[in-house]
């Protein structure tokens, strides 16, 4: 989904564990990188978007698409999906054409594009939406919590709340209820507690 993209980025800074300091930089409304130290451009200045780096890519957007480069520079995925999740758990969430599904690094689908919507894996576990309905997948596309679900959230804390016929309960990676389908709302957890 969408809502899990990370935050656009606009003159800000990446450390890397070998010393590099990478930072984003604008000229004439696009947008690269650069090392904040030497100044050396590392990315010319031609994406419309830049996001953080997870784990090693950083999803580009230009002209409306969305693909990914590593700390070279280089496009390891080229630019070609029309919305996209950053890497999580070795994986991302892209759409083609309005159908979602996941890709490796590499750029190889992971998991078939046969989603209205997903979410990053969280917890070895992927929310997905497919014909209205919100549920779990792992990596190998097996639903481990069925799609039966209005709507729900990530996994956050072994825990995740789903939504049906109105109303909110808390389920656990297994799909067993720890809070009953009593509540009109149920945030999510933060601290052991939820809202």
């Amino acid at each position: 989904m969408k809502t899990s993209i990370a935050v656009f980025l606009c003159l800000l800074t990446w450390q890397f564990s070998n010393g590099q300091q990478l930072e984003s930089f604008e000229d004439s409304g696009k947008y690269g990188i650069k090392d904040a130290n030497s100044e050396k451009i590392i990315v010319p200045a031609k994406y419309d978007e830049i996001y953080a780096f997870s784990e090693g890519l950083a999803m580009v957007g230009s002209g409306g698409k969305f693909g990914y480069i590593d700390k070279t520079g280089k496009e390891v995925i080229p630019i070609q999906y029309t919305e996209a999740n950053p890497f999580s758990e070795g994986v991302a969430g892209v759409s083609d054409a309005g159908v979602w599904g996941f890709i490796d690094k590499s750029g190889n689908a992971a998991v078939p594009f046969e989603y209205e919507e997903v979410n990053s894996f969280s917890e070895g576990l992927a929310l997905v939406v497919k014909n209205d309905n919100a549920g779990f997948i792992d990596k190998t596309n097996k639903a481990v919590i069925p799609l039966v679900y209005d709507y729900a959230m990530p996994f956050n804390q072994g825990l995740a709340v789903v939504e049906k016929d109105g109303y909110a309960g808390i389920i656990d990676q297994r799909g067993n209820y720890i809070v009953p389908m009593k509540y009109l709302e149920i945030d999510e957890f933060s601290q052991g507690l939820a809202p």
